[in-house]
């Protein structure tokens, strides 16, 4: 059985795969559900720092997946968040 230090060490590598599903399902589910971009723009329990940090790593993610039509709308939900300041 390998120590802690080890299971810990190859969780931490499975990371970024992770990351990449909670990016690939949050911009999934902004763009097909008007609702939640709505909500997102509009909720007081992120801070507008906070929302603009995960709306820069979204379009980062989407650009470099060639998601295009997705980071419109990432650009859009951006430019209202800082409008709603």
């Amino acid at each position: 059985m390998s120590n802690p230090e080890d299971r810990i060490n190859q969780n931490l590598d499975k990371f970024p795969t992770i990351m990449q599903g909670i990016y690939q399902d949050s911009i999934e589910m902004l763009f097909v559900d008007a609702n939640a971009r709505k909500d997102y723009i509009e909720t007081d329990e992120i801070t507008i720092e906070d929302k603009l940090e995960d709306l820069d790593g979204l379009i980062a993610y989407a650009e470099e997946h060639e998601m295009y039509e997705h980071c419109k709308m990432l650009l859009d939900i951006k430019n209202e968040v800082i409008l709603s300041q």
